[in-house]
């Protein structure tokens, strides 16, 4: 009898004393945990893959100040000069126009040169609402982030015919940027004057409402139909950059696509 309470009681301590010991051991995956021959940690943690005392970061990041983080655009023409619309959508670094006012197909004037020649009044001034008849077209709001697919909005390829799309959008203050255009035939106009492809920094945005003209030719083989734009807030100064738990950071020697490796001061 005295043995069997012998017992009891020494259990019962042990379970007095588990709580005591496992507040005073830090947990596994913890800041304060460090491994020992009496508590390994190998990489799957506890052995099911789980750090019970990690409290990672759940948002990290490195994004940079740029006005286009306070743009604003829309398809439909401003009623009035003050800002409206919807922010850019912003991936992987560009800002993109999420809907266009979008035309066609149009007949160009000269089917051997579809892109030259212009089979509507001023394209480069073309500031349409949304229903205005162009013949038996109309303009019509679509949506589509950082471009679009004719063959989709328009239900079908149309071989050398033309398609037009809009877009406004509303700038805080003055700023210069980087446009990246994607496309084959085409032609693009920012505020009616010719928008290049890749232009570090020369891209003039004007406080106030700005417009975006595209035209695209179809082409006659199986190619898309389609454009693709994007703001980048490439400038001619250093770009600042806000940051939210980034221990360190360190400039690359060039861009590109690779992983970079760091080993010591290599």
């Amino acid at each position: 009898m005295r043995r069997c309470l012998n017992v009891i009681c020494a259990v019962l301590s042990v379970l007095v004393l588990i709580p005591c010991w496992a507040e005073t051991v830090p947990a596994l995956g913890s800041l304060e945990f460090q491994p020992s021959p009496e508590r390994p940690a190998g990489w799957r943690g506890d052995g099911t893959g789980r750090y019970l005392g990690a409290a990672p970061p759940l948002e990290f990041g490195r994004a940079v100040q740029t006005p286009l983080r306070h743009v604003l655009s829309q398809a439909a023409k401003p009623a009035g000069d003050g800002p409206s619309g919807t922010a850019l959508s912003e991936y992987a670094g560009e800002f993109r126009i999420t809907e266009w006012l979008v035309l066609g197909p149009v007949d160009p004037p000269d089917a051997a040169k579809p892109i030259e020649g212009s089979p509507l009044p001023d394209e480069p001034g073309l500031a349409p609402s949304e229903g205005d008849a162009v013949g038996a077209l109309k303009w019509k709001r679509v949506e589509g982030a950082g471009g679009l697919d004719f063959s989709t909005v328009l239900e079908a390829k149309h071989p050398g015919k033309i398609a037009y799309a809009c877009a406004w959008f509303f700038a805080p203050e003055d700023f210069k940027c980087a446009f990246l255009w994607r496309g084959r035939v085409m032609k693009q106009w920012l505020n009616g004057a010719r928008s290049e492809g890749w232009e570090r920094a020369k891209q003039p945005i004007k406080k106030g409402w700005n417009r975006i003209v595209v035209k695209v030719v179809c082409p006659l083989n199986q190619d898309l139909w389609d454009f693709k734009h994007s703001f980048i807030p490439h400038s001619d100064e250093k770009p600042a950059y806000a940051e939210k738990n980034v221990r360190w950071s360190t400039p690359l020697p060039s861009s590109g696509w690779a992983m970079p490796v760091i080993a010591g001061d290599k």
